[in-house]
């Protein structure tokens, strides 16, 4: 039920399209018209300049699943809950403790652009977007940012455990939905196992 929700969340349930793979791409949906573009930020520089974060950020705007949704396997971030239909493998979105998350995963993702922060159902979640042509502004309670957005110290993170990997072995290779709930087989022995480097434990 739409109404039930707060208004810059009502993408998330109106939003139903999935694709029918693992690999990041982004969704098929109609993009709505888009609205006027400002910034409720104060003293905020244009949208498209090199502000500094926090500054860089965007209050009470939305960008709408549209056409721009990017799906990705997030488990492989660490993402455990909040995930589309309850799929974290084939997502666009994810529970997320604090909005330096959304940015992290964003610059993580090739295909994102644009991610947002926000709630649904009470729990705080992030967004993410190829384009911003379903932007929205007067989106009460949501943040949005470009991919540049970010903490100066934030780094893209590695699928899976980094301290799994080395020669032939990567989280492709081993971890892939492909090979099932256990992985590749072929990857594990008494030390290296599925659990430990395939689903990491990052703080997000």
């Amino acid at each position: 039920n739409n109404a039930a929700m707060p208004p810059c969340l009502r993408l998330a349930a109106a939003f139903t399209v999935l694709l029918g793979h693992a690999e990041e791409t982004t969704s098929d949906v109609d993009a709505p018209a888009r609205g006027p573009e400002t910034t409720s930020v104060v003293d905020a520089p244009a949208r498209g300049s090199e502000a500094m974060w926090p500054s860089c950020q965007e209050l009470d705007t939305e960008v709408e699943a549209a056409n721009q949704a990017v799906f990705a396997n997030l488990q492989a971030y660490g993402a455990v809950s909040g995930c589309f239909q309850y799929n974290c493998l084939r997502t666009d979105k994810l529970e997320a403790s604090a909005i330096e998350v959304c940015a992290q995963l964003c610059l993580s993702l090739p295909k994102c652009k644009f991610w947002v922060w926000g709630k649904e159902d009470g729990v705080t979640k992030c967004w993410f977007r190829s384009g911003d042509a379903g932007r929205r502004v007067n989106a009460s309670g949501c943040i949005s940012a470009s991919r540049s957005c970010a903490p100066s110290n934030s780094t893209p993170l590695v699928q899976g455990n980094p301290g799994c990997w080395m020669q032939d072995f990567d989280y492709n290779t081993c971890c892939h939905p492909n090979y099932g709930a256990g992985g590749n087989p072929n990857c594990w022995d008494d030390v290296w196992k599925y659990d430990l480097c395939c689903l990491p434990e990052n703080d997000l």
